[in-house]
């Protein structure tokens, strides 16, 4: 029996991940990291810690399944990370993560004073702090000295896979999320670099995501392979299902996103365009508002010792929450506002609500949201699609899930296996080294474990109310 390992080095945690030949899950591991939050806007992360949580989880999963049937490994990461790096390879900075918004300010100056919609015209992405060169200028505007330092500009990919080859190396995907990558070319782009004063030579060297890393150390005894992001590589991951299909991701952040086989931008600027595999790519929109916005509500404003609790307040509660409505835009937002100083609000509170109202409320607030970035995609795609596919922790929320389902009027499948990243990741080392030809010998054998179907009453209660709530989200974005 054949086994790859999908690492998946995500924004809270790294989940290691071993899968059979069928794409079938053997054994996990999961080991976590604080993010630093210091200051207002700050969101970073040691790379020391994420660097142990790796090795902590590769060692684990080694230890638990046959090593001499493991033929290699595909490695996930999340996008828009940045590190600095001096001239003796060493770290200057933490991992600076697509959360850090401490550039919105002089980001939001330099879009206008440098014409930024028109240098990045080619990079597929929205104009956004959570972006590596926003965060580039900042610290070249705010801290000359760090800038001075700095030789090397990578990802955390980047850092990772270092340590065994001693060369940065990136791949399309992932770079193509920083702002600095140019989806025409492939490479990165000449203007832009000019523009921040960069040398190519400072970047990690650009690779296909089917790339093996060449290895330079002891220890690891199997072929690397690069892999991509983790949103793009969660699309390579669905099961097979009839028709038209988007995956919607939803962890501590979601994202809507589906596959498209020419290249194609976003003219609004309000959809990115991700390199995927062999000229496939990945449209789509992120929110920051998701599973942390529920966290958020079980623990800092109900209080509450399980989302088992949070669940049953939102059961309890009517569709429409008796008139309360949720703005979830706490996080500041992406898609599809795209600010970041962005604030949530609750609309129309009174003495009749309770925590039931309050709690289905939020959950209503960020399914319509959701419903809004859907909406988005058609408008690009030019078509509905027939399905939803879900991924990520809330897909575990069968409550969450039918809610879905009636806001959006699509069906909700979930799949058996939830750790969509890691699964692509291992897909894509399979292609990589020959044990299969096409993604789609392991997406027909991935299994759907349950359906959700919208109810066709509660979907004719939403419609009316979604107009209600769009209203109110339009208004609100004008104080």
């Amino acid at each position: 029996m054949s086994i790859v390992i999908g690492i998946d080095i995500g924004t809270t945690s790294t989940k290691t991940v071993a899968f059979n030949g069928a794409g079938h899950l053997i054994y996990q591991a999961n080991y976590g990291y604080s993010l630093i939050t210091k200051e207002t806007g700050q969101a970073e992360e040691s790379p020391q810690d994420i660097l142990k949580a790796v090795i902590s989880g590769f060692e684990e999963v080694k230890a638990n399944i046959d090593i001499t049937q493991l033929k290699g490994i595909g490695v996930s990461s999340a996008m828009h990370t940045l590190i600095l790096i001096n001239k003796d390879h060493q770290p200057l900075t933490n991992v600076y993560t697509w959360a850090d918004n401490r550039s919105a300010k002089i980001f939001k100056e330099k879009i206008s004073e440098d014409n930024l919609a028109d240098l990045t015209k080619n990079t597929g992405v929205p104009l956004h702090p959570m972006l590596p060169l926003a965060k580039l200028l900042w610290i070249k505007t705010n801290q000359p000295r760090l800038w001075n330092e700095t030789m090397y500009v990578i990802d955390i990919k980047s850092y990772i896979l270092y340590q065994i080859s001693h060369q940065y190396y990136a791949d399309f995907a992932t770079a193509n999320a920083t702002g600095l990558f140019n989806v025409k070319t492939q490479t990165w782009d000449d203007q832009i670099l000019r523009y921040l004063k960069l040398n190519p030579n400072q970047l990690p060297q650009l690779v296909d995501t089917t790339f093996q890393v060449p290895i330079k150390v002891k220890g690891v005894n199997v072929p690397v392979v690069i892999g991509g992001s983790d949103g793009t590589l969660a699309n390579f991951s669905t099961p097979q299902v009839k028709g038209n299909f988007y995956t919607i991701s939803y962890g501590t952040s979601a994202a809507v996103r589906t596959s498209i086989n020419t290249l194609s931008l976003c003219k609004s600027r309000k959809l990115f365009t991700y390199y995927q595999y062999s000229n496939r790519w990945v449209v789509g929109a992120p929110t920051n508002n998701a599973g942390n916005v529920w966290t958020w509500l079980k623990n800092n404003i109900l209080k509450l010792a399980s989302f088992r609790e949070l669940n049953c307040l939102v059961q309890d509660s009517p569709i429409g929450s008796k008139g309360l409505m949720f703005l979830p835009y706490i996080f500041g937002e992406r898609a599809p506002i795209w600010d970041p100083n962005a604030t949530g609000s609750f609309i129309g509170l009174t003495s009749i609500h309770t925590n039931a109202e309050i709690a289905r409320s939020v959950l209503e607030g960020e399914l319509y949201n959701i419903d809004l970035l859907i909406n988005e995609l058609n408008s690009f795609i030019n078509k509905k699609p027939d399905a939803l596919i879900l991924m990520g922790g809330m897909a575990r929320n069968s409550v969450f899930n039918q809610l879905l389902a009636d806001i959006t009027g699509y069906s909700i499948y979930v799949p058996e296996s939830v750790e969509a990243s890691a699964l692509g990741a291992a897909i894509m080392a399979m292609l990589s080294l020959h044990l299969i030809a096409s993604p789609s010998q392991i997406q027909s054998k991935l299994n759907i474990s349950q359906i959700y179907y919208p109810k066709q009453e509660n979907c004719k209660i939403y419609h009316e109310l979604k107009k209600n709530w769009l209203s109110t989200n339009e208004k609100m974005m004008e104080i």
